[in-house]
């Protein structure tokens, strides 16, 4: 079965390129994770989530953000 969700962001700006957060098929997703992007020498990074098993991170302009996508995506049931 497909179940493929958005972003509420569709691209963050971050380190002078333009970051798109593409749709996931949660179903091929074995867990997800607060995380922070980080590109050399930025050492503070940006908030996002992975998708472990899709290879697949969202990235967000501050934590609040990140913090209530990643609460719906955890609310979904499969």
């Amino acid at each position: 079965m497909v179940h493929f969700i958005k972003c509420s962001i569709e691209k963050v700006k971050y380190c002078r390129s333009e970051i798109f957060n593409n749709p996931v098929n949660l179903n091929l997703c074995q867990s997800i994770s607060k995380s922070r992007l980080k590109y050399y020498p930025d050492n503070t990074g940006i908030p996002s989530i992975c998708f472990k098993g899709c290879d697949t991170e969202w990235v967000y302009d501050n934590d609040k953000e990140r913090d209530i996508e990643f609460d719906r995506i955890s609310s979904i049931k499969l």
